[in-house]
């Protein structure tokens, strides 16, 4: 348990792409205590905030993503991470 927290945790403040409607945003929280987990994004430019909901395979796919990021050699880690983690966020829905 403690390193799926440990593993969501590292979500807070990555940057995401949402290639559907070009956009980029933030992760400011995510709910994972629920059936169906969840992101809090902040969207760039006047797109706003929003839920954007995750099955557990998308969740746990996202931490992988995330944490093969922090240990690849990359000269940008910021659009690694973004290039990584577009395909989640593309086919998760709205909550």
């Amino acid at each position: 348990m403690n390193d799926d927290v440990v593993g969501v945790h590292r979500l807070l403040g990555l940057q995401l792409r949402d290639h559907q409607r070009d956009r980029q945003g933030t992760i400011l929280g995510i709910n994972h205590t629920r059936r169906s987990p969840a992101l809090l994004i902040r969207w760039a430019g006047n797109s706003g905030i929003e839920w954007v909901d995750l099955s557990l395979e998308e969740l746990d796919a996202l931490i992988a993503a995330s944490e093969r990021s922090k240990s690849a050699p990359c000269s940008s880690m910021d659009s690694f991470e973004k290039a990584e983690m577009a395909p989640i966020v593309a086919s998760a829905g709205r909550h």
